[in-house]
């Protein structure tokens, strides 16, 4: 029984790992950035607990979107090239069932949705944070902490995937950019146990939301030709000359607006570090879309993908600790 069950998360986690440390990762450490202060939670068990209740919350989010994702069209072949390991190609799982997983998370989700939210609710009465008056009112003016984008989250996957919205680039980025955003919403609503967000949790959450919305394309670069073949209309594909111009000048662009907009004080100790460090960012970026601008081979843009990815690791870092300082001051 105990081997059966260690099988069954074993293959939850296969259909998840690639998205670890795209999805997962960030989002917890987004979030965790954001809670608020003063806040209502000063046991640090009570802290533990909202980490816990985000990182469960994101995951099961993130394993309906995976499931969905990795059943439907010609994902199960590229898989099986690409990525051997996911539960499909590996045969841990046959697709039919797979696909009925992928059909019972989505109540599951929103039962699990439901429940987190209200027990946060109940810690909050509970800690006099909110009174029950207070939260029915919070409940019928829209704070439906992470009710609201884990019914996003379904949508946007059923456009995504069932609607063939993967198919073109706008629809692509659109559902993707907006789903990072829902991720991010519920996960911090969690990690505050607040129904709401505040105003520079909205913020953060819309930097790096358009962050993604203007540079999602970087990515399909390199998989131009198997897009191609399988009909898919990406943004390099549908504009291979605008897309490739696109990216020094997005890649610079928001180099220079993020770190100059970091408020490093140049009267302080470290204005030399932060000088260096806001021009250590901006050169990376321009080589890295100088060379998706001028190298147009599968190898060289797969190279650029993985110099653009720690310059916006720094971006979401530097907007987090922005957002931060607006948060805590």
């Amino acid at each position: 029984m105990l081997r059966h069950l260690t099988y069954f998360l074993e293959t939850l986690f296969l259909f998840t790992k690639s998205d670890l440390w795209t999805v997962m990762l960030p989002i917890t450490a987004f979030s965790q950035f954001l809670v608020t202060t003063p806040s209502p939670l000063q046991n640090p068990q009570q802290r533990l607990v909202g980490l816990a209740a985000s990182m469960l919350w994101t995951w099961l989010n993130l394993l309906q979107f995976a499931t969905s994702n990795q059943t439907e069209g010609a994902s199960p072949s590229e898989d099986a090239k690409n990525k051997p390991y996911r539960p499909i190609p590996a045969k841990r799982i046959t697709l039919y069932h797979a696909r009925l997983l992928r059909w019972a998370l989505i109540p599951i989700t929103l039962v699990v949705s439901l429940g987190l939210h209200i027990r946060q609710q109940h810690q909050h009465i509970e800690t006099g944070a909110m009174t029950l008056a207070e939260e029915w009112k919070s409940i019928m003016s829209g704070g439906l902490g992470c009710i609201g984008p884990c019914i996003v989250i379904i949508l946007l996957t059923i456009v995504h995937d069932e609607f063939g919205g993967h198919q073109h680039w706008l629809l692509k980025g659109g559902t993707t950019g907006i789903a990072y955003a829902s991720f991010a919403w519920g996960a911090t609503c969690l990690a505050s146990y607040s129904p709401t967000l505040t105003q520079p949790q909205y913020f953060a959450i819309i930097r790096s939301t358009l962050i993604i919305l203007t540079t999602i394309h970087a990515q399909d670069f390199r998989d131009v030709e198997g897009d191609t073949l399988l009909g898919r209309t990406t943004l390099p594909i549908a504009y291979p000359v605008l897309s490739r111009i696109s990216m020094p000048l997005i890649l610079l662009g928001w180099s220079i607006f993020i770190s100059f907009n970091a408020h490093l004080s140049l009267d302080s100790g470290i204005s030399i570090l932060g000088l260096l460090a806001r021009w250590a960012l901006i050169t990376v970026a321009a080589w890295a879309g100088l060379r998706f601008r001028f190298l147009r081979d599968a190898k060289s843009d797969s190279k650029s993908y993985n110099m653009y990815n720690p310059v916006k690791d720094i971006w979401d870092l530097t907007a987090e600790l922005r957002a931060v300082e607006e948060v805590h001051f």
